[in-house]
């Protein structure tokens, strides 16, 4: 039960960031440009987080990426998220939002410690 507690959890996470940048995208800009940056914006931030994995971490990656690499690439989607909230008017839901990302690798700190290991070859 905790495991897909834990994955529904990243689910929300993943689907709330990408849904957060296009209204970033839509609250920062205006005039013609605001469509694109709100489209273009979530196409990608949900781009990288599914065409960069680690064989072994769910999906068949399209671009196989070293744990390691992986880890910087979620650190910058959902610090992004945090901020794109903070500079879009809600800082309090950014907090919110980094409390959970915290609550989410406390809960799969095993998997942290493995996309570590993954790109040593361990």
């Amino acid at each position: 039960m905790p495991r897909r507690l834990d994955e529904a959890l990243r689910v929300l996470l993943v689907v709330t960031t990408i849904a957060a940048y296009g209204y970033w995208g839509w609250v920062a800009h205006d005039g013609w440009t605001r469509p694109l940056w709100t489209l273009g914006s979530m196409a990608v931030a949900a781009t990288v987080w599914d065409v960069l994995r680690v064989r072994g971490d769910g999906a068949t990656p399209t671009v196989a990426v070293p744990g390691w690499a992986r880890l910087i690439i979620e650190a910058a989607f959902f610090t992004g998220v945090v901020t794109s909230l903070a500079a879009a008017g809600l800082p309090w839901l950014g907090i919110v939002y980094a409390i959970l990302i915290g609550i989410h690798y406390t809960l799969t700190h095993e998997r942290l410690v493995w996309l570590l290991h993954e790109g040593e070859g361990g």
